[in-house]
């Protein structure tokens, strides 16, 4: 049985993603600089990244299928 990855890491960057932003942007001003204030922005920063990175990760998948490439590129006579 082969699970699909996808939905869990898209589930985790919108988490990420929800809870950076509410402890960013939907902060009140008594609590900037302080350590929910910084774990926001943490979140936020790893939400993003992974996200960049599952984007860019779909499409070198996507030009590799276009491109007739397989995944393993070793020749099997050497």
């Amino acid at each position: 049985m082969q699970y699909s990855i996808i939905s869990w890491t898209s589930a985790r960057i919108a988490l990420f993603i929800t809870v950076g932003l509410m402890n960013t942007v939907l902060i009140r001003p008594e609590d900037v600089h302080t350590f929910k204030h910084y774990l926001g922005m943490i979140l936020l920063t790893i939400g993003l990244a992974e996200g960049g990175y599952l984007v860019f990760r779909r499409i070198h998948r996507a030009l590799e299928a276009r491109s007739g490439k397989s995944q393993d590129t070793h020749d099997s006579r050497s």
